[in-house]
């Protein structure tokens, strides 16, 4: 089930994101999207993650901040990407100077080999591509494709005069 939801709003963070449960064809063909959002820092504070079976794609907006990932300390600014995998451990953290992220997480059972050879042409866990309007829209897009799935299998399964109730 895709469930937008608000569980990282508190005085740390305000944030939006959209859970994304995949079929089990998708987990098991495809690179499926997990989960994708946006996120404002309402005041600075580390998060730390590990053990995650997937891939994260992070995109700084405004702000600043630095994560620290395979024994790495990377800052973080205005345009910044950082892909990591998330099984190993990293931590993240706003600066003083508040940062918004949008972030996309995902998987697929070719994920592993896809990363590493990425990062084996060179590519860093963190980069400032030239042009980061995909990347500042794609987390959009995707909000917006989950949900018009979601009302399409919802007008397939009911009655039209429930399709609002059940929205």
């Amino acid at each position: 089930m895709n469930q937008p939801t608000n569980l990282f709003t508190n005085d740390c963070v305000s944030s939006s994101r959209i859970i994304y449960t995949p079929s089990s064809f998708a987990r098991t063909s495809l690179m499926y999207l997990q989960e994708t959002g946006k996120l404002k820092a309402i005041r600075p504070h580390v998060s730390s993650r590990q053990n995650l079976q997937s891939y994260l794609l992070l995109l700084i907006t405004e702000g600043s901040g630095w994560i620290e990932y395979e024994d790495r300390h990377y800052e973080l600014k205005t345009g910044d990407l950082a892909l990591i995998d998330c099984k190993r451990g990293y931590s993240q953290s706003s600066s003083e100077e508040l940062w918004a992220v949008r972030w996309c997480h995902w998987n697929s059972v070719n994920m592993s080999a896809v990363y590493n050879k990425i990062r084996e042409r060179g590519l860093k866990p963190v980069f400032h591509p030239e042009d980061n309007g995909f990347y500042v829209e794609m987390p959009c897009r995707l909000i917006s494709t989950v949900r018009e799935q979601r009302l399409s299998r919802l007008k397939r399964r009911s009655r039209p005069g429930r399709i609002m109730v059940s929205i």
